[in-house]
């Protein structure tokens, strides 16, 4: 599938797949980098759309590309030099990449977007959070430049599939979310949260969705920590029962808690390992289990070294969620009929969308071959003496045809594109009106 007649959309990335979180940590781009340059990478490969989704399990670029492009044996080289742009990443790291990676273009593509926006090629298969990380990659292309009618309609399209998939099928039953996997693996290593004292690091969507879902468990004591002391008091407030702390509070946090699960959005470590075993100093041998499910990661992995510490990671997750996962899975027929339908329907308006420019050129063929005869006949003496309103009525009827014509024309192409000659028809229709200035009788043949 093409996004016009000379273009092709494409994908290429990483996700928790194919790629261990170190290299996805390594490939991680914040919003601001990656809107600043968006634009740039787009211009350099010679993309006509560029879209990038960064999460804490994927790294993906979204693009239309010429066909020129697509079909060289190269393409797969340009898309990992144009994916390796959005960071400084050494050889050895791009090398990685290139191991790690898929590419995929036409559906296959687009399917796969389909399936992103839907949660089902998460590491927790139904968590809502990719929707909001979809919108915002939509948005933050727009406000780049770079997003536009093919990726923008696909964006679309893939959000009101989502939506369909959450409300007809079983995939978004109960708790989804890497925050409640993170819980479950806490009830895994301690039988009993009520009687652990619990800290969350963080105060964004996953602090929050981590911390509501630690309060079910009636744990003996929560408590928010964040940069920002405000926004820690305004989640506890939500949460009514947590206890706000500054980030200045964290070491002697650490000497006190049994639970840390960190989720915030610092680009650098915010526990490091002297931190960490300066609180094990003070604990006494009293076990400390440490859950880190920021992109990037919060938590320095050399703390899994440490005595009486326990650490874990995203990817340590999949264990915890696969019982859910299967449970799910087996709601993703159901889930993969809706995809199939939503790609089939917008297949059906791309295919529409690349007759739209046979049709104009007819359109405008039309509208010049009318007004030169008008404008021919009009000026013969038989006709001076029309007034100003049989004038108009003349150009009236010329244009209410050539209108017609027109919509003839468009429902015949249609309905060639249902039928899958479309491409075929519009191709003749251009050749046989270009557009250019019709000759007439007067004209040399």
């Amino acid at each position: 599938m093409t996004a016009s007649d000379d273009s092709v959309i494409f994908c290429f990335g990483a996700n928790h797949r194919s790629a261990d979180i170190t290299l996805r940590e390594k490939l991680f781009a914040s919003e601001g980098v990656i809107r600043d340059r968006l634009p740039a990478i787009k211009d350099r490969f010679g993309f006509s759309e560029l879209v990038t989704l960064s999460t804490c399990n994927r790294f993906e670029i979204f693009g239309v590309g010429p066909r020129s492009i697509t079909e060289d044996p190269a393409f797969s080289d340009t898309l990992h030099a144009a994916f390796v742009s959005f960071d400084a990443l050494g050889p050895e790291a791009a090398e990685q990449v290139r191991q790690a990676a898929y590419s995929l273009t036409g559906r296959d593509a687009v399917r796969h977007l389909f399936s992103v926006a839907a949660s089902l090629d998460s590491l927790v298969v139904g968590e809502t959070q990719i929707t909001g990380q979809f919108k915002q990659a939509l948005a933050i292309a727009d406000d780049a430049k770079t997003l536009g009618p093919v990726l923008s309609r696909l964006g679309q399209e893939a959000l009101a599939a989502s939506k369909k998939v959450r409300t007809q099928t079983a995939i978004g039953r109960g708790r989804v979310s890497i925050g409640h996997a993170a819980v479950e693996l806490v009830k895994k290593v301690f039988n009993d949260p009520t009687t652990k004292n619990f800290l969350v690091i963080g105060a964004g969507e996953m602090a929050e969705v981590t911390a509501r879902c630690i309060q079910q468990h009636n744990p003996k004591s929560l408590g928010i920590i964040n940069r920002s002391l405000d926004r820690a008091r305004a989640l506890a407030m939500r949460l009514q029962g947590a206890e706000p702390r500054s980030l200045d509070y964290l070491a002697d946090a650490l000497a006190t808690a049994d639970v840390v699960i960190s989720a915030t959005g610092a680009p650098h470590t915010i526990v490091t390992k002297a931190m960490v075993n300066e609180a094990i100093r003070r604990r006494r041998g009293k076990t400390l289990l440490l859950v880190d499910i920021a992109m990037p990661r919060d938590i320095d992995p050399a703390c899994s070294s440490l005595n009486d510490v326990y650490l874990f990671d995203i990817d340590d997750l999949k264990q915890v969620v696969e019982g859910n996962r299967q449970e799910r899975l087996r709601a993703a027929e159901d889930a993969a009929r809706i995809i199939d339908e939503s790609v089939a329907g917008y297949e059906k308006w791309l295919a529409h969308m690349t007759v739209a420019p046979a049709l104009q050129h007819f359109n405008m063929h039309l509208d010049q071959l009318f007004r030169k005869e008008a404008e021919k006949t009009l000026s013969r003496n038989s006709f001076q003496e029309f007034n100003e309103e049989q004038t108009g009525r003349v150009w009236q009827l010329l244009d209410v045809l050539a209108s017609r014509l027109t919509a003839d024309a468009g429902r015949g192409l249609r309905k060639m594109v249902d039928q899958g000659t479309g491409q075929d028809a519009a191709e003749l229709l251009t050749r046989l009106f270009r557009g250019e200035s019709p000759r007439t009788e007067d004209d040399p043949t």
